[in-house]
C-alpha cells in the first residue's frame, strides 16, 4: 500500500502505476518453499505463507485496481 500511495504522490499514472501495483502487490514467490526445504527451514510455514499471500493478493489487488480506476489514475 505504501509503494502505491508513494507512486501516486510522485506523479506516476496509467501503465507505470499499474506496473508498480503489480510489482509490489504480488504474493511471496515459490522460491521461498525451495529455500526452506533446502536449508532445513520450516517447510510447512513456507507453504502457508505462499497460500496465504496468494489468497490475500487476489483481494487486495482487486481492491486497488477498483480504487485506482475510480480515482481516474489508471
Amino acid at each position: 500500500a505504501l509503494a502505491v500511495v508513494l507512486a501516486v504522490l510522485l506523479g506516476f499514472r496509467g501503465l507505470d502505476l499499474l506496473l508498480i501495483l503489480i510489482n509490489f502487490g504480488t504474493p511471496v514467490g515459490v522460491l521461498v518453499f525451495s529455500l526452506a526445504s533446502q536449508m532445513g527451514g520450516d517447510v510447512r510455514l513456507s507453504c502457508m505463507a505462499i497460500v496465504g499471500t496468494t489468497a490475500a493478493s487476489c483481494l487486495t489487488m482487486s481492491g486497488w485496481l477498483i480504487l485506482l480506476m475510480n480515482l481516474g489514475l489508471l
